[in-house]
């Protein structure tokens, strides 16, 4: 099979190596004068090297995507919308467009692939969890057991599900629909809480002597906000269910994903998974110490293409959302973005953010026919 995966970081680097092994694979990069046609993928959890060899490695689209079946789109959510416009040129009717993972608003972003008749499927979450050792070459990586997908249309989900549970040898649960990706509990309030944990009482000149771990060094704290996010999400999802006729029982409260029952549970959860343990926080070195870096991933991907997206949805639904406020209140006030207007959610910075109400969905008839 042809396949294109777009984004040369930790996950798109991983699954083109995965992938390598029985396809044909091409790379779509901003950097492939840094790569090596041939990967090197380490399993930290089998203790083995696999090395497998790229058909292509490029920087243009056109050259990328020719004859592409499935392309696997792995950059960041704040990239998403660009590269989409990027590629559209160059994709045909039944193209399989995947992105990963699939949340991030990445829907409203593809309505004219999908006129196209190209098919939008996005994972609920990554297949692997990955770090690169080296930039183009080597990768370590913890394959899932199991990850869910959705496609729009929805009639080519199963199908799909099949076709990838195949590529990667790995269970793919077929969702019921799209907006179960969207409202995925993963890194929107896992990050952000943990952020806010974190760095909640920062001021300007505080530093710290090393950099924490994210996962490692997890605290109840975290957990709880976590928790409760987690439980306006799934408030949210049971309105819809009522007033929209939407099946979202695949949304998973985070005790159930996580087979736990309380936030000290959680906490320890959090610091037993082997493959995160060295994952590090989002701080660089200045001066000897340590600082947040405000402008990493965690920051420009998880709250406007992330946590404000579920705030959003919280509006629609017309359900509190007091622990997601107070994270959002928080990173308005490092950040200097305007999601607030006297307390309201109808701030400025909205309209960069990628919140449904900016796509035309602002009623429960609305998000039906839109994800129906």
């Amino acid at each position: 099979m042809k396949i294109c995966v777009i984004g040369g970081g930790n996950i798109g680097t991983a699954v083109a190596a995965d992938l390598a092994g029985k396809n044909q694979v091409a790379v779509l990069t901003g950097h492939p004068e840094k790569w090596q046609k041939g990967l090197s993928s380490y399993d930290t959890e089998k203790k083995i090297t696999v090395h497998t060899v790229l058909e292509k490695v490029t920087g243009n689209a056109e050259e990328a995507l020719a004859n592409a079946e499935v392309v696997f789109l792995t950059v960041p959510s704040f990239l998403t919308e660009t590269e989409i416009q990027r590629c559209l040129p160059y994709l045909d009717a039944g193209t399989i467009f995947c992105i990963m993972p699939g949340t991030g608003g990445v829907e409203f972003f593809c309505r004219e692939m999908l006129e196209k008749g190209v098919i939008l499927a996005g994972f609920d979450r990554v297949t692997h969890i990955s770090r690169l050792t080296v930039y183009g070459s080597s990768v370590n990586v913890a394959k899932k057991k199991g990850v869910r997908i959705a496609a729009v249309p929805c009639r080519e989900t199963k199908r799909i599900a099949r076709l990838m549970s195949g590529l990667f040898e790995m269970d793919c649960e077929p969702l019921d629909n799209y907006l179960t990706v969207t409202l995925t509990p993963s890194n929107p309030i896992l990050h952000t809480s943990r952020l806010y944990d974190l760095f909640g009482n920062y001021q300007r000149g505080m530093t710290w002597d090393r950099n924490l771990y994210f996962y490692a060094e997890w605290t109840d704290s975290a957990s709880e906000l976590l928790l409760g996010c987690d439980e306006e999400l799934q408030s949210v999802c049971r309105a819809f269910e009522t007033a929209a006729h939407m099946n979202l029982q695949g949304v998973k409260p985070l005790k159930q994903h996580y087979e736990v029952r309380t936030a000290t549970e959680m906490t320890h959860k959090m610091q037993s998974i082997h493959s995160l343990k060295n994952i590090l926080s989002p701080m660089v070195r200045q001066n000897g110490f340590y600082v947040p870096d405000f402008n990493s991933r965690y920051f420009l991907e998880d709250f406007p293409y992330g946590l404000c997206i579920l705030k959003g949805f919280a509006e629609l639904a017309g359900v509190p959302a007091g622990h997601m406020d107070k994270i959002l209140q928080w990173y308005c006030g490092v950040s200097g973005k305007a999601y607030y207007d006297d307390d309201r959610f109808v701030g400025k910075d909205l309209a960069e953010a990628a919140i449904p109400q900016n796509y035309g969905i602002t009623s429960f008839e609305a998000l039906e026919e839109f994800y129906g």
